[in-house]
């Protein structure tokens, strides 16, 4: 589970004014504490610059611990572009994950309400397929989990570049490999012994990450 002002905080590490929630607190938990951080304003027409070494396309999880990654060295700049609201307006509902029950985001102005081709097996159904039009993407509309993909997937997408003319560049698009990477992009707490006993809950350490920008843990 992911706090909304982590997702922030990782808005706040890049070296140039870009997207962050001016009205949340910033508390400095990277474990690699470089660089000072601050929060930032959002980029308006007079504030924008006329160049970038990086823009990233996507205000979600990925796209902030992407943006993050690029700007560690405290020279690059980047900007992040998203297409959804800040979700400054709904900022108790995203930071109590209970509440993406009871009062769902989903279906809103903050979900794009995706829908699936026909299923076979499904008799024929179109399936709802919510995504996360927000900062913070899906994670922010769906109490904050943290989920990886299913290796099946990864090595699908292998399958699908795997010619002999790119061979070796699909090679780096396998499930060891960004395996790998999405361990080196986050920073796991474990959960407290009273949740380990309450709900009996499981984790692998050797799965997760120690020293990344993206902060998880399991819910107290």
């Amino acid at each position: 589970m992911i706090a909304t002002g982590l997702l922030a905080l990782t808005l706040a590490t890049f070296t140039v004014p870009t997207l962050a929630h001016k009205n949340r607190e910033f508390h400095n938990v990277h474990t690699r504490a470089i660089y000072p951080i601050s929060p930032r304003n959002y980029i308006t027409p007079e504030t924008r610059r006329d160049s970038y070494d990086y823009i990233i396309a996507g205000g979600g999880l990925a796209g902030l611990v992407l943006a993050s990654r690029l700007s560690d060295d405290g020279k690059t700049t980047v900007l992040v572009l998203e297409a959804g609201g800040t979700g400054d307006d709904k900022k108790s509902t995203i930071d109590r994950p209970g509440l993406t029950y009871f009062t769902s985001l989903l279906g809103t102005e903050y979900d794009y309400a995706d829908t699936t081709v026909p299923q076979t097996a499904a008799g024929g159904r179109s399936m709802r397929w919510p995504r996360g039009k927000i900062l913070g993407g899906s994670s922010a509309v769906n109490g904050m989990y943290m989920v990886r993909p299913n290796s099946a997937e990864i090595s699908a997408w292998h399958d699908l570049i795997a010619e002999d003319s790119n061979k070796a560049y699909a090679d780096s698009w396998t499930w060891n490999s960004l395996f790998e990477s999405m361990k080196k992009s986050e920073s796991f707490t474990p959960p407290i012994q009273a949740a380990l006993d309450t709900a009996g809950m499981k984790y692998d350490a050797n799965s997760h990450g120690s020293s990344g920008p993206l902060h998880t843990t399991f819910p107290a």
